[in-house]
């Protein structure tokens, strides 16, 4: 398959122009807009080429809400056992942990661990289980960039949040996901809010990271 030089031009002012939104308008996202950012996702590579991973949507602003809350009392938990000259500084930090709910729909990126080459494997490798695990967290990753770029191409924001999953096990709970189930991120996904306020984005002032050898 020939592509043109025009095409690539587009993914990449697709790229620059992503952003991490955390702070959303109250606009609706169209049922239509997110399928079409599933669309993209689902065409992700993943490893072994498994298909054991699925995007949860959730629109309903009553669940946001609980995932937050849910998140919030994990936050007030773990603050407790931070050391007292860190603890103001971890709950300012702490706060971008709920910049979702704020977002009309929220896409869930979750994986299930299926052991493919420790099953084979006669004795336990603590060094092929890890990266069996690792393998399944990158393979989620590239299905988050995936949504990311897609919900930057229809003029959408959104944001790759690792941070709420210090109340993973909560959050499942509150999505009804199954058991085996893990979740990969949390990406809000919406109209960036009229007044957010920005300081100069890092792209501007990127330098070159590719190392040649």
């Amino acid at each position: 398959m020939v592509f043109a030089e025009d095409q690539y031009l587009v993914l990449k002012d697709i790229c620059i122009a992503r952003k991490s939104i955390r702070a959303f308008s109250p606009k609706a996202v169209t049922d239509d807009l997110v399928k079409k950012i599933l669309d993209i996702a689902y065409t992700s590579p993943y490893v072994s080429g498994r298909k054991n991973w699925g995007i949860h949507v959730v629109k309903d602003q009553g669940v946001i809400s609980h995932m937050a809350d849910a998140v919030k009392r994990q936050v007030a938990r773990l603050s407790h056992a931070v050391r007292k000259d860190f603890q103001k500084a971890f709950l300012s930090y702490s706060r971008n942990f709920i910049a979702f709910e704020s977002a009309p729909v929220v896409l869930i990126p979750n994986y299930r661990i299926s052991p493919h080459l420790t099953a084979l494997i006669a004795t336990p490798d603590s060094s092929i289980e890890r990266l069996e695990l690792e393998n399944f967290i990158k393979s989620i990753s590239a299905v988050s960039t995936l949504i990311l770029l897609a919900a930057t191409s229809l003029g959408l924001g959104s944001c790759y949040m690792t941070g709420p999953l210090i109340a993973e096990n909560e959050l499942a709970t509150l999505l009804n996901l199954k058991k085996d189930r893990r979740i990969g991120a949390l990406i809000p996904i919406g109209y960036e809010a009229n007044d957010t306020k920005r300081g100069v984005s890092s792209r501007d002032k990127r330098k070159e990271r590719v190392v040649q050898s």
